[in-house]
């Protein structure tokens, strides 16, 4: 049970630090007109191919902008900041646990190592997120001409 109380209270810190950071990366990029959602870009979507690349990006932030209206759009920033911070955590409850040495080479690796896990996650979450609203405003797009 020692082990268990030892990983959150390290965790509940850096999830509430990183939790904050992201949604306000969520927030500002809710109101910016020209950015995309998080984690995505125009190559992650097979259906903007036959497209320019200005209309490429032009659909993908229209897609963004009708997805950040959505309540899941905020989850894959929560779910990059729970998985960094469990990364954080458990690189700093292993070395107490274990025989381990307390460096900061051991916190770097755990955290490096999960936060490239959280940033795959986040982007397929991301992209499932936006990929609905995409495939509408093609179709709306495509109705028109």
């Amino acid at each position: 049970m020692n082990i268990l109380q030892i990983f959150f209270a390290e965790w509940w810190p850096a999830f509430l630090g990183l939790g904050v950071v992201f949604v306000v990366f969520w927030f500002a990029g809710r109101f910016a007109s020209d950015t995309y959602f998080l984690f995505t870009s125009p190559k992650s979507f097979k259906e903007l191919a036959g497209y320019s690349e200005d209309e490429q990006k032009r659909l993908l932030q229209v897609a963004s902008r009708e997805t950040f209206r959505c309540w899941r759009s905020v989850l894959p920033a929560i779910v990059f900041a729970l998985v960094v911070s469990g990364g954080v955590a458990l690189g700093r409850t292993i070395p107490k646990v274990t025989p381990l040495p307390d460096t900061w080479w051991v916190h770097i690796t755990f955290a490096a190592l999960f936060a490239g896990a959280a940033g795959w996650l986040g982007m397929r979450l991301a992209v499932n997120c936006v990929r609905p609203f995409l495939r509408r405003l093609i179709e709306r797009t495509n109705q028109a001409t």
